[in-house]
This record gives structure tokens, sequence and C-alpha cells, in this order.
């Protein structure tokens, strides 16, 4: 298996050990693979995700074997009350979750330009600028986490104020009574 995996592989690896790593269209499945910290740009900012899931499509009418685009699955962490995973919509169709498209272009690629960048090319460009960023930020929403941030709602008693004893009323009587 060695020598026909090694003829898929080989120039790939060679692109994208270039000074400007490179990466041509049929060659995405190397690169993206699932559990591939990346970045991604989700409406205006770039956000860290985890790659779930790439996908080629073939065109079925031309009956040709060649992707004609790469279907990327991806969800990162977002923060809503609690942590949770969340997953961004495609750009071409919002109702479509998680999907983002990257469509079939001739020759080779840089890289950074995809619209899903795994974290060590980026990383590579900028020397962690960008991971210490987000590290940063993401240091400051867990500690906003902590409880002694939190917003509490409680009904009954507290430390400072007893709760107030209200007996009931009797039904009224000439005589006035106080009630408390």
């Amino acid at each position: 298996m060695k020598p026909h995996i090694d003829r898929f592989v080989t120039p790939v690896r060679r692109r994208l050990q270039n000074k400007v790593p490179t990466i041509t269209v049929d060659a995405l499945w190397y690169l993206l693979k699932p559990g591939t910290l990346a970045y991604y740009q989700y409406t205006g900012e770039w956000i860290g995700c985890v790659i779930m899931r790439v996908k080629g499509k073939v065109n079925p009418n031309f009956g040709s074997r060649k992707i004609i685009r790469w279907n990327i699955h991806v969800w990162f962490l977002s923060f809503s009350g609690g942590l949770f995973r969340a997953y961004t919509q495609s750009d071409q169709d919002p109702e479509l979750q998680t999907k983002h498209l990257i469509y079939q272009y001739e020759g080779e690629q840089d890289v950074t330009t995809l619209k899903v960048v795994p974290k060590e090319f980026w990383d590579a460009i900028d020397n962690g600028a960008r991971r210490e960023q987000f590290e940063a930020r993401g240091a400051r929403k867990l500690k906003l986490m902590n409880p002694a941030f939190q917003q509490l709602g409680h009904k009954g008693e507290s430390l400072e104020r007893k709760k107030r004893l209200v007996r009931k009323a009797r039904p009224f009587s000439s005589s006035f009574r106080s009630i408390y």
C-alpha cells in the first residue's frame, strides 16, 4: 500500500512545505482532516473551530469522478449561560447548518486564502499571534463564568433580611385589629 499512498501524498507534502504553502483542490482531503483545529471567518470575524467532516461533491451529470466542490463541516465552542458546541451556517444556504463550500479551482492556491485554514499554517505565518489572542479571549470568558460574577434570581429569605411573616386577615369586623 505504501507505494500507492506515497504517489498521492508526497506531492501534497512538498507543496505544503513551501515558503508559501499551497494546495490543489484534489488534495484538500489531506489538508482538512476531521479533528483538525482551524480558523474560519464567520460573520466577518475569525473564530477558532474544529473540522468535523469533509466530503467531496462530484457532479453526477458529467459522469466523471472529478470533485466540483468540498463540503466542510465545522463546530466551535460558544457561550450563552454555559459552554456548548455551536455550529456555523453556510454562506450560500443559511438553513443548512455547519456546511461551508470550497468550489473547484485551477492549479494551486495559497492555504491561507481558503475559507477554513488549519491552525498550524496560520500560526506559522503570524507566529501564533491569532492563537494567543483567542486564548486570552477564552481566559476572559472563563473568568466571567466564575460564580462570583453571575447574577442569580431568588425568591425567599436572604441573609440580609428575613421574610416578613404575614398573618391572614380575619373577616372584616366592627372592631379594628392589627393583622401584623
